[in-house]
């Protein structure tokens, strides 16, 4: 089973499994956390799994271990890689590479900056948050687009007698 944030997935039965309480484990890189070390997402006797909450447009390692009776390391141990797919403007790797990094980046005042420099001209305030932040056009426009939004259809009505 495969969908855009949920990745399932299944493996054969090892011998002497029914001796051992939790004979396999899943490891996961964390993409958020800009980790590659692999840490159990999973323990147990189950030879299926379902990892959820994926993020778009990302790549993740999985490595499905499986542990005999009485054994200190693995009998098999095997390394998947797949891609999510990425979903709407700002749902793949670079932009998201941007979000994971918006503390180091300052993110909240870089677009604030450039929607003040802009005013209402959305284009000015996409391409101004492009250069800025390093987000792709589409997703910039989304940002450009809602403070756009916001100022004609809330803040001018608030200001305007």
């Amino acid at each position: 089973l495969r969908s855009t944030d949920t990745l399932g997935m299944c493996w054969p039965k090892i011998a002497h499994e029914a001796r051992l309480a939790a004979p396999y484990v899943v490891l996961a890189d964390d993409w958020w956390l800009n980790d590659t070390a692999l840490s159990p997402v999973y323990a147990g006797a189950n030879r299926s799994f379902q990892l959820q909450n994926l993020l778009p447009g990302v790549s993740y390692s999985l490595q499905v271990q499986a542990w005999p009776w009485r054994s200190k390391e693995p009998t098999s141990s095997h390394v998947f890689r797949f891609q999510t797919q990425e979903r709407a403007f700002c749902g793949n790797a670079k932009d998201l590479v941007v979000y994971r990094d918006a503390q180091q980046l300052d993110m909240p005042s870089k677009v604030k900056s450039c929607m003040m420099k802009s005013g209402t001209h959305v284009d000015d305030s996409r391409d101004c948050i492009v250069k800025a932040l390093g987000l792709s056009p589409g997703c910039a426009n989304c940002w450009a687009q809602e403070f756009w939004c916001i100022m004609h259809h809330c803040a001018f009505k608030c200001i305007t007698p």
